[in-house]
């Protein structure tokens, strides 16, 4: 049976836990070293040295997407960490999330049949809730579009947070859906980005927020005015 595409590279190569990226870089953009990934995984995966660009394209999106990666540079850098996948909507099928729901010859597969997908869309964009309360990545709506703004169902998401939020989104992950439900008030950003490239090479993706709101915090009085 086919592993799944990250975690046999870090088995066999022994993947850094975090490699930063530049916050220079756009959207899709290759960051340096990714040249070093694809010569390794050319040697776990001999056929992708002898096959089409397109599939050297889907490998290095494959890698890239479940990297975690820093978003600015400084003394203080966001990383952002994977926590799981999603598969978008279809006409017929709702939206699906899990901790792995695809293999490497899932997107194998769909590069072959030449899947791409230009945009990804979420919503609602902000989801409200109260600290406790719980938000599953299901309850979202999630499409994916292709090139002719058609709809792309099944399409391979990564989902990822935080690494610094990770600690407080009280994160329940199994095979049918990924939950977060915060342990403090505050925003949290998720990202979902796709697994497979648009036409141009880059990936596509959307951000969302969850804000959490404290219902036990009670707000300062108003001041008085004195005469």
């Amino acid at each position: 049976m086919c592993k799944n595409l990250a975690g046999r590279l870090r088995e066999t190569q022994g993947v850094p836990a975090a490699s930063p990226i530049s916050g220079s870089l756009r959207v899709g953009e290759l960051p340096p070293g990714a040249l070093g990934w694809l010569g390794m995984a050319q040697r776990i995966y001999p056929v992708f040295g002898r096959g089409s660009a397109v599939l050297r394209v889907l490998l290095l999106t494959a890698i890239l997407g479940l990297r975690p990666a820093a978003a600015q540079d400084g003394p203080f850098q966001i990383v952002w960490v994977v926590i799981g996948e999603a598969s978008s909507a279809s006409e017929k099928d709702s939206a699906q999330a899990g901790r792995q729901l695809f293999m490497a010859s899932d997107l194998v597969s769909k590069s072959l049949a030449n899947v791409r997908v230009e945009q990804v869309d979420v919503a609602p964009v902000v989801n409200e809730i109260a600290k406790g309360q719980r938000l599953c990545v299901t309850d979202l709506t999630i499409r994916t579009l292709g090139p002719g703004k058609e709809l792309v169902g099944g399409a391979p998401l990564s989902i990822s947070v935080r690494q610094d939020h990770k600690p407080r989104l009280g994160l329940s992950r199994s095979k049918r859906d990924i939950c977060l439900q915060p342990t403090e008030a505050g925003e949290y950003p998720v990202r979902l980005t796709s697994m497979l490239p648009a036409r141009d090479g880059t990936t596509r993706g959307a951000q969302v927020y969850v804000r959490v709101s404290d219902p036990n915090k009670t707000k300062d009085p108003p001041a008085v005015d004195v005469p």
